[in-house]
This record gives C-alpha cells, structure tokens and sequence, in this order.
C-alpha cells in the first residue's frame, strides 16, 4: 500500500471493521497482532475491545498495510474498499452489511470512527481475505496467517466472476423471447461466458459458493412442471442444482414463492398461497420452515440486518421493515408516492446498503424508481426519464447510486432526483464489481469494461 494512500487513511474521517475476538479482562492496550509473526505496530490508536459488542477493532490503514492490502477510502459515501488477491470488500461506517467480492455478510459490529482514525475488525476482514485468525491468550496475542500475498494482487490472470439476468425482450412486440430473464456468468475479462439456467429467472443472489435464484415462466403460468415460483441454488460454475424444498401448502401441494431474499443460513420467501402471502423462512436443506409474519407481502429484500418488504396495495402506506424474527414492525417510508391508498410497491432490491423499488400509480400507471437508504434516510426518485422503469435495475454504489433502465446505465448522485446518463449503448447487462463497471451491448456483445472514479 502507497504511502501517501496510508497518511491520507491516517487523517481522514475513519471506518472500522469488527473483530470477533474479545474478552472483557483483557485491557484494550495490552492486546498484541501478529501477521505471519511479524508484530504490527500501532502509534495513536491501540487495538481496543468494545465491550458492547465483544469485538475487537484495530486501525484500518495499519492493518491493512500489514496484510499488504490495497485501501481506498469514499468520503462521499463513507466507504472504505479493501483489495487483496481478487479478494474485494466493502464497507460503510456504521451499517451492518459487509460485502465480501460482492456477497453480502452482516454483521453485529458495523464499521466505526475512533479518535478521527478508521478502525476494522481483523477477525472479519482477516478472514474474508484468506487469513486464519486465532487467539493467543497466555500472551494477550490476535495472531493472523496465511492470506494471501501482496505481490498476487499484481497477477494479470486474477479475475473474478460476474453474474447477471438477461433483460426482457420480446417477439413481435408480445412474446417475451427465450433469452429473456436467463442467468448467464462471465468472467471479468470477458471469458468464460456460460448461461446457467434454462428456464426464466427473475431475481439472484450470491452467497458464498452458492448463486440463489428465482426461477418463473410467464408463458405457462398454470402449469406446475414449469418452475413456477420455485426456488434453487446451485454452485457458481453451475453445477449441483437444487430446489429449496419449501414444504406443502394445506392442500398438500408445493409451496411456491412470490420472492425472496438470503440471509446467513435462512431463505427467506413469501409464499404464493391465496389470500396468505405471509413471509417464512427455511433452511437451504429444507429444515427448520417457519413463518415470521403475520400480515401480507408482496416484495421483499435484505438490507443490513432487517427486512424490507411491501404490503399489498390496499392493505399498506408504504415501505415497511422488521428483524429477521419478525419483530419491531416499522414503517420506513410514507410519502406524496404511497398517500392516496392506490400506490403499490413493487420489486424491491438492495445493493450496497441502499435500496432501490418501483412504485406503480393503479390509477393511471405511471411508474415512479424510488432510491432508499435507511441509514441516512436519503430518498432519490424519478420517473421523467422515459425508462422502463418496471425492469430497472440497481447495480450498487461508487460515488453514486447506479441503475440499468431501458439499456441504460444512469448514476443517481447525493441529492439529485435527475440521474446523469453514464452508458447509452443499448446495454443488455450492466454489473458493478469493485471499483468497474462491466457492461455488454447489443451491438457487438461482447464485456466492456468502464473504469468508476
């Protein structure tokens, strides 16, 4: 890590990432990190346990030097990237959701500011950039090793993989074609392309080792044997395919979902029973189904850690979350969209702590992208752009909020309802991984690349 990288982290406004190692007899100053059994050595700000938490944090720019690690830091958003090895994670000052190469983790001990430094977790970031992480007790010691080494961030053959669903397209202007919705992966180089799954999919995600998706089929909604509402995962190369067994309904046949969303070891889905449309969640082998709540939902997302989710049109003013039992109900937002009690919320997704749902007017049809952060509470929306704002979708956060609509790339920037056009190539993906924009156009189809400031 540059110098000059290390001095600007040292006096800019700091995040801290937890680590899971703490016992509160052991005084904060007397605690001692080991890389590969070189000491790191610590000037202002000591590793410290916060007792509230159980966790013990420690400066960001001096571990991250010791593990050798690229560190850049966003003051705009308050998030700070760390890059080791194609290893990539991300993390905002004071939120709960850890990326980790695009993957979200949650955690009880969000990023923090000490004394004006930023301060990680060497549990949570050793970990996820390949370290094992064990404490020494006798001498008071946090001893990290293996990871990965700093000069195998410089190899040009690192790559990483990228996954996405296909825009709608139709034939004859009525049938949706059968390239729509599929899920394809390429890697950041623009090898490797491979589509996945056969039939639609309408949402992913990424955990871990394993890709969560939604699988539909629009041209036989009647028909059982086609997927309908069913959930799967498989492996990231495609292989071991499997359905989410979901349980039975009353009447004894599958139950299917609406949407859903990953959360630890729980998916989390609502059911697509008549009149019920509850949200449950289960375990990725089946076990452990049980229902967390009690009223209807129609969409639903994991941001931080609490749900979002959106109530029918008519039994609901707005967006609404709770924890993940199920408890402390809230309604997050209730505004000039939702107040005339025919606004219905539709399609909610997260990304990089912000999260991003189509309103619709059952009035006149209007449809209206709305931009949540429920952290800082900032709101961004437009609907004057002429996009097809019912399929948008939200890549993430680099200095702005960026969204694919209509095969273009829009970036939303803090406090601006009127998003700046970034690609206008008839674009038919569009993914966001570390600090690049991946695209593909209709025209030559093949993965560009657009370096994000």
């Amino acid at each position: 890590m540059k110098r000059s990288l290390l001095v600007v982290l040292m006096f800019a406004v700091c995040a801290t990432v937890i680590m899971g190692i703490g016992s509160p007899a052991v005084a904060s100053g007397d605690i001692k990190i080991t890389v590969n059994g070189t000491p790191v050595v610590f000037t202002d700000v000591k590793p410290y346990v916060d007792d509230t938490v159980g966790r013990l944090y420690v400066p960001l720019a001096v571990i991250g030097e010791a593990f050798g690690a690229d560190v850049s830091w966003d003051g705009l958003s308050s998030t700070v990237t760390m890059t080791l090895n194609s290893k990539i994670i991300k993390a905002k000052v004071d939120t709960e959701i850890v990326l980790v190469d695009g993957s979200q983790i949650v955690t009880d001990a969000p990023v923090k500011i000490k004394d004006g430094r930023l301060v990680v977790s060497a549990k949570l970031f050793g970990e996820a950039l390949g370290f094992d992480v064990k404490w020494m007790p006798e001498t008071n010691t946090v001893a990290l090793s293996g990871g990965a080494k700093p000069e195998q961030t410089k190899t040009p053959d690192s790559k990483a993989e990228l996954f996405y669903i296909t825009p709608l397209k139709y034939v004859k202007g009525i049938t949706p074609s059968d390239q729509s919705y599929r899920l394809y992966r390429v890697g950041n180089d623009g090898s490797g392309r491979k589509q996945l799954s056969q039939g639609m999919v309408l949402k992913e995600q990424v955990v871990g080792d394993w890709i969560y998706y939604f699988a539909i089929d629009y041209l036989n909604r009647n028909e059982e044997d086609h997927q309908n509402g069913d959930i799967y995962r498989m492996k990231k190369d495609g292989s071991e395919v499997q359905r989410i067994n979901l349980g039975k309904t009353s009447s004894g046949s599958p139950m299917k979902a609406v949407d859903f969303c990953v959360a630890n070891d729980w998916v989390y889905y609502i059911d697509d029973t008549y009149q019920s449309h509850r949200i449950w969640r289960v375990k990725a082998d089946g076990s452990s189904n049980s229902q967390v709540s009690q009223s209807s939902c129609q969409a639903l997302a994991l941001c931080g850690n609490r749900l979002f989710y959106s109530p029918p049109w008519y039994d609901g003013k707005g967006l609404y979350s709770m924890n993940m039992d199920g408890s402390d109900i809230k309604i997050e937002c209730t505004n000039e969209l939702i107040e005339t009690g025919h606004r219905d919320i539709e399609d909610i997704t997260s990304r990089d702590g912000w999260l991003g749902y189509v309103v619709c007017d059952m009035k006149t049809g209007n449809y209206t992208y709305k931009l949540y952060n429920p952290v800082t509470k900032e709101t961004m929306k437009t609907s004057s752009l002429g996009f097809d704002l019912n399929s948008a979708q939200l890549l993430g956060e680099h200095n702005g909020v960026y969204l694919l609509a209509s095969q273009n790339v829009v970036v939303f920037k803090p406090g601006n309802n009127e998003p700046q056009t970034v690609i206008s190539d008839n674009c038919t993906m569009a993914v966001i991984n570390g600090n690049n924009l991946y695209y593909i156009t209709a025209a030559d189809n093949t993965l560009h690349v657009l370096p994000l400031s």
